[in-house]
């Protein structure tokens, strides 16, 4: 099995180029190498040796050692072992470090490929290795003197997790802090992973005694805009709050709507997968939304149905998943495109919109339903999520309008 698991790893670098930036491939070696150690704990094992001082150990492993020993972001020896690997990898130093402890040959070999390889490893983000190898994204901010930085803060399993950013705050220029990010560092100083209420009284302290001075902020951002993800570790803090993470996540790929999210496994009715005669809606810049899914409610309608509609999408739709896409609603019609390419996908007069509507629970989203085409027969539910509860409520109001006017349309 072990052999198995070099060779996995033996192929994982030889595809990879040097320099290797840390990210997927860093995650898949250390804890490939942490996995082939098996109950061995290099982080343990190797100080351990220096403790005893039974055999000389190089000094820049030592160095590490010691840097490590130091690290406050760190309190187990599992996350310690794998700061400590990462260490290692970054200063070519991990066959050295294994041949202390007489691991199987081919484990050499494997440790003495990845040493000719430069690591791009940002060794300062380590505050999540207790928990996980995953890496997530971690920017550290620099705010002009100011009383407030304007945001809100809830202290949930020793991390101070951003429940609230004002509006027009330094904090909120260009989504430098978000609701949903964990603050690790206030000016280098650690934040998290403390005592609740040390934390806590240290960030304020630290607010308290740089107020109207500059100040930086290092914080764990809880969304991935290259997986297009929220990080798995801070997803149960969200929950534990009572942050909506659907909501959450949703809102986030609305403000990216460069980003295009699909579930492959999803066969429902999705009008954005056909175009329409390739034309392209060019009706002003109408309402970013996500399209969340379609239902078919059969050969009636009733208003009432809006709500089992959204209910039914949102059931069937993976959590988090929508499609960003622009709805634009002219004198005669509405227009559907996909928010990248500006493709047109669906248009229909407002004489072929049934009715539309909203849940008061959830007011962000809101859905019309479509009457019976050739193609379609019976009666669509196309259910959007919007980013703000007035955006959802505008577009209701633009499409009750547009009811009204093509009732005297000749």
């Amino acid at each position: 099995r072990k052999r198995l698991q070099l060779k996995d790893l033996m192929n994982v670098l030889e595809v990879s180029t040097s320099p290797v930036q840390d990210g997927e491939v860093t995650e898949k070696i250390g804890a490939g190498i942490e996995s082939l150690l098996g109950p061995r704990d290099l982080w343990s094992a190797l100080d351990n040796i220096v403790n005893e001082g039974s055999r000389s150990i190089h000094f820049n492993i030592r160095n590490c050692l010691e840097n490590v020993r130091l690290a406050k972001e760190v309190n187990t020896n599992t996350g310690k072992g794998r700061l400590f690997i990462r260490y290692l990898l970054k200063r070519n130093l991990l066959t050295e470090t294994l041949d202390y402890l007489a691991p199987h040959p081919l484990l050499l070999k494997f440790a003495a490929k990845a040493d000719k390889m430069t690591w791009e490893i940002d060794l300062a983000n380590s505050c999540w290795l207790d928990s996980c190898w995953q890496l997530p994204v971690q920017e550290t901010h620099l705010f002009v003197p100011t009383a407030d930085l304007g945001i809100y803060v809830s202290v949930v399993d020793q991390k101070p997790v951003v429940t609230k950013v004002m509006s027009g705050s330094v904090a909120a220029e260009d989504g430098k802090v978000e609701v949903g990010d964990v603050i690790t560092h206030i000016n280098s100083e650690l934040v998290i992973n403390r005592k609740s209420r040390d934390g806590l009284d240290k960030m304020l302290n630290l607010l308290g005694k740089f107020k109207n001075k500059p100040i930086s902020v290092t914080v764990t951002k809880v969304w991935n805009s290259v997986n297009r993800e929220l990080f798995p570790q801070i997803v149960p803090l969200l929950r534990s709050i009572k942050i909506n993470v659907e909501d959450l996540k949703r809102a986030y790929f609305l403000t990216r709507r460069r980003v295009r999210r699909k579930s492959d496994e999803d066969e429902e009715y999705n009008p954005l997968e056909d175009d329409l005669d390739d034309e392209v809606g060019k009706e002003g810049n109408g309402y970013p939304c996500l399209y969340i899914g379609s239902v078919n409610l059969g050969p009636k309608c009733e208003f009432a149905q809006i709500e089992t509609g959204i209910r039914t999408v949102l059931d069937r739709t993976p959590s988090g998943v929508g499609h960003p896409a622009v709805l634009r609603l002219t004198e005669l019609e509405m227009r559907l495109s996909r928010s990248e390419s500006n493709d047109l996908v669906m248009r229909l007069t407002y004489p072929n919109i049934a009715s539309c509507g909203r849940i008061l629970s959830l007011p962000k989203y809101f859905a019309f339903i479509s009457c019976p085409a050739k193609q379609d027969p019976g009666y669509m539910c196309h259910v959007f999520y919007t980013g703000g509860e007035n955006v959802a409520k505008e577009i209701l109001d633009s499409l009750s309008d547009g009811f009204k006017r093509t009732s005297f349309t000749v």
